[in-house]
């Protein structure tokens, strides 16, 4: 056995050396395309925790404005509660989850637009309890099927992961007879905004969320 590490340990420092720390990564990243294979798959309750803190990373200051809160125990206590329920945005039912083994690596949250405003009274009745007077600015059109949020765990990255769970997305919209995905994406970030372009999605308006601009993104998929 340590002659089996000692072969695999002067392995992994011949490649450092003869093609750099950078392609050394690059290799590994490469061959876990083929090692890890990934699979899509419904979320579940006992998903909470994980599937918030990913999409935390796609929400960012939203996380705290759909909460209510500040502090981010207290807001992912909160947004978890959303997710375990049925009848809120983040509900576990409409996110879909990217695994490698028992991993998640990637979480994407969609769903009909028309049912957006019954899935903003979880919200309202959370502001209510803390005594929070505010409105919730509409995200979507009523009339599409909606990408709210997508995240993929930093270390599996530039692997093709947020591609395969947008492609599952829209087929998941054309199997219920939706023609067209829609999904919001920052001004400020161009290269986001860049590879949903290659990806078929053309801005058509923009919207205004808790106070910041956002391109308002389609594609027809009928």
């Amino acid at each position: 056995k340590n002659q089996k590490f000692s072969r695999l340990y002067l392995k992994q420092n011949f490649i450092i050396l003869k093609f750099g720390a950078f392609w050394y990564d690059l290799i590994k990243i490469y061959i876990s395309g083929f090692i890890m294979k990934g699979v899509i798959s419904n979320a579940r309750r006992h998903d909470a925790k994980r599937c918030i803190e990913l999409l935390n990373l796609a929400l960012e200051d939203i996380s705290f404005y759909l909460s209510g809160v500040q502090d981010k125990t207290q807001s992912d206590d909160i947004l978890a509660s959303f997710f375990e329920s049925e009848d809120s945005h983040l509900s576990y039912k409409n996110v879909f989850v990217y695994k490698v083994g028992e991993n998640i690596v990637g979480a994407v949250c969609a769903y009909w637009g028309a049912d957006s405003i019954k899935y903003n009274e979880p919200l309202m009745r959370n502001f209510k309890r803390l005594g929070i007077s505010r409105q919730i600015d509409a995200e979507c059109f009523e009339d599409e099927f909606y990408i709210d949020s997508i995240a993929v765990d930093g270390n599996f990255r530039k692997q093709g992961i947020a591609t395969k769970l947008i492609s599952h997305i829209c087929e998941i919209a054309k199997q219920r007879g939706h023609s067209k995905v829609a999904l919001l994406v920052d001004e400020d970030k161009q290269k986001t905004e860049a590879f949903y372009g290659s990806l078929g999605f053309r801005q058509d308006t923009t919207k205004i969320v808790n106070s910041h601009k956002y391109h308002h993104m389609i594609k027809e998929i009928l």
